[in-house]
């Protein structure tokens, strides 16, 4: 059923998106109250997937994926009430920085937009650390399992469109253009290496919590994964994985070989490769091409010119008004109001300057450096609350990573963010916790 029922809501909703919204609204509450909690979830992910595109066509999604987001805040309600599972003592850590993103909507350059994205923000992080933790539990693997094939048709489909559509498969690289990057369904390079990074977390969650993959289909799931993100050239997603993968493997051996491996040999892994690992990556021209490693390259280079970027943004004061938003920020949405402005005033300027491409600045801006705080505070916490210690230095790195190189955890209504913020709840349970996945109420 929902084979039929994803595509007549991308058709319809590039057609007509006010019959988008109706026939996926219904088709999500039908789903809801039949039980149906996997189809009803894959049906908000497509649509956080198509709301993600940058282009015009699919407009109607981003507006779609919010109203989704409320009705699944109501049907989450509806099960607390139900007392199916406990309202989470952790969530109130996040009033705090909801008090300053609304003290940012009444100095907002766009408050409707601000409003909405406040809104969204709060939605989604109690949908996440309540309804779509539990049902990941609950439906012991299948969510996960299906949310994995899913994104695996994606890069599937990326791969088809590479070799008989090339020309709107391919991004082309803005400092060379004869280099082209694998945009794939995603739409942007990155955005397909990111979502490979997603992927990434969600097999070794499957495979480790929940046994829910089989070992060929969890190698299968890698090549692919392997393949689009070369393609793709997304320097920050493959580190992530790396890392992430890295750091996971090393928490889960004995004490001597973790300890040998995570102080000594990564630390001196890690200058080797400041030193020499371009030049290693250089050796092997594929590998080198497909990530835009060249010899003499400088970090603003390496950061794609973002660098200069940030610099530009907290120095050019008579530009950017740093003190009207430094403490208190200017409210959600007002880093994208800001570079849309500065494009327009400057149009010469490299893509670089066409956002902050840093969750950190997106959130400093919008947020103030007090509502950064508050974030930081309340993530940092759930951290420090993990019953499985080995998974907090593996996601914290890899949310890092992706952190200071896109502007993902600015925004709520993405495919990435609402799974971080589910991870942080379900690594709170712990794997003995998560194993007993037939209780009837399950209490952070």
């Amino acid at each position: 059923m929902l084979g039929v029922v994803v595509p007549f809501m991308i058709a319809s909703g590039i057609i007509f998106a006010p019959l988008s919204w109706i026939f996926t609204s219904i088709a999500l509450t039908l789903y809801w109250a039949n039980g149906r909690k996997v189809d009803a979830y894959l049906l908000m992910y497509a649509t956080f997937l198509l709301g993600d595109r940058n282009e015009n066509t699919f407009d109607g999604f981003k507006q779609l994926r919010a109203f989704l987001i409320v009705l699944l805040f109501f049907f989450t309600i509806h099960d607390i009430v139900k007392k199916k599972y406990n309202f989470s003592p952790l969530y109130p850590l996040w009033i705090p920085f909801f008090v300053v993103a609304t003290i940012g909507l009444f100095k907002s350059p766009v408050p409707v937009q601000c409003f909405m994205k406040t809104l969204s923000y709060a939605l989604v992080i109690f949908v996440a650390t309540h309804s779509l933790k539990y049902y990941i539990i609950q439906t012991k693997g299948r969510l996960m399992l299906d949310l994995i094939t899913t994104i695996n048709i994606l890069l599937v489909m990326s791969l088809i469109i590479m070799v008989f559509f090339p020309s709107i498969a391919y991004f082309q690289d803005e400092e060379d253009a004869s280099r082209l990057r694998l945009a794939g369904v995603m739409g942007n390079p990155n955005g397909l290496g990111y979502i490979c990074a997603l992927q990434f977390t969600f097999l070794l969650y499957a495979r480790y919590y929940q046994n829910a993959i089989s070992l060929p289909y969890l190698f299968f799931t890698l090549g692919l994964l392997t393949i689009n993100l070369v393609l793709s050239g997304s320097r920050g997603a493959l580190l992530s994985i790396l890392i992430f993968g890295f750091l996971f493997f090393v928490n889960h051996r004995d004490f001597i070989t973790r300890t040998t491996l995570k102080y000594i040999l990564f630390p001196i892994g890690f200058v080797f490769l400041i030193y020499f690992g371009p030049s290693i990556i250089q050796s092997v021209p594929i590998l080198a091409d497909r990530l835009r490693i060249q010899s003499g390259m400088t970090l603003d280079h390496i950061t794609s010119g973002r660098l200069n970027t940030w610099i530009f943004i907290f120095k050019t004061e008579r530009i950017t008004h740093v003190s009207e938003w430094f403490w208190f920020g200017k409210g959600f949405a007002y880093d994208t109001y800001f570079f849309m402005n500065l494009k327009k005033q400057f149009p010469m300027l490299p893509r670089s300057y066409g956002s902050p491409f840093n969750s950190l600045i997106s959130i400093a801006m919008n947020n103030g450096v007090i509502g950064s705080l508050c974030m930081i505070g309340a993530i940092v916490f759930y951290f420090s609350r993990f019953r499985d210690k080995a998974m907090q230095l593996p996601l914290g790195v890899m949310a890092f990573i992706i952190a200071m190189s896109e502007s993902t955890f600015a925004s709520s209504l993405n495919y990435f963010t609402i799974f971080f913020y589910m991870f942080l709840s379900l690594y709170i349970q712990g794997k003995q916790i998560i194993i007993k996945n037939n209780e009837s109420s399950i209490s952070v």
